[in-house]
């Protein structure tokens, strides 16, 4: 298990500044460092969106992990983790003892959220590539949904307010307009409603 307020800014991006960015770090000709495979998981009636919540398992090559994200506010969210050692076929509703964290289990509870109500509702599949900088980490995601797929460019970062200097000064340079993205989450929600 494991808890950490995670941190980031992120934009959306156009194909052409996506391919601009891979030029710019040199990146164009490199495999993606992360390629994950993303369910997400809620009530029939919304429960967790309604709290600003997410579950998600998120499928590596090797290994999987349960997260719940609860947004405290546009940049910031507390993320419970329970990481697994192996990967997990995702299922339609989540089968009994996958989740067996105390502290993600303790978040569903005390939300009134019954595991076996949990109904899977988007995949989405995201190629990664990662870029350390001093103030954060750099993720240039490029993400395929059932039915479309966008390019994103975020910060996560330990240092909120410098990084947001950062980041503006950095995507100035590129033309991009510093507009904090929706969550991968709302915008599956987005294109499934407009397909």
């Amino acid at each position: 298990m494991a808890f950490e307020l995670e941190q980031e800014l992120k934009v959306l991006l156009t194909e052409d500044q996506f391919k601009q960015l891979l030029l710019h770090w040199q990146l164009d000709n490199q495999q993606p460092n992360i390629k994950q495979h993303n369910t997400y998981y809620d009530t029939t009636d919304s429960a967790l969106k309604e709290i600003d919540a997410a579950l998600r398992l998120r499928n590596f090559e090797t290994s999987s992990v349960w997260t719940i994200k609860h947004r405290q506010n546009e940049f910031q969210s507390h993320e419970y983790h329970q990481t697994n050692p192996t990967t997990l076929i995702p299922k339609h509703n989540i089968e009994v003892g996958a989740i067996y964290d105390e502290q993600l289990l303790r978040f569903l509870s005390q939300n009134a959220i019954k595991i076996e109500d949990l109904k899977q509702t988007y995949d989405i599949k995201t190629s990664r590539w990662l870029i350390p900088v001093s103030f954060g980490e750099f993720a240039l995601d490029h993400s395929v949904y059932s039915n479309a797929e966008d390019y994103e460019l975020e910060l996560e970062t330990t240092q909120l307010i410098e990084a947001t200097t950062e980041f503006k000064h950095f995507i100035e340079q590129f033309g991009i307009q510093m507009k904090q993205a929706e969550t991968k989450l709302s915008r599956a929600s987005k294109y499934y409603k407009h397909s």
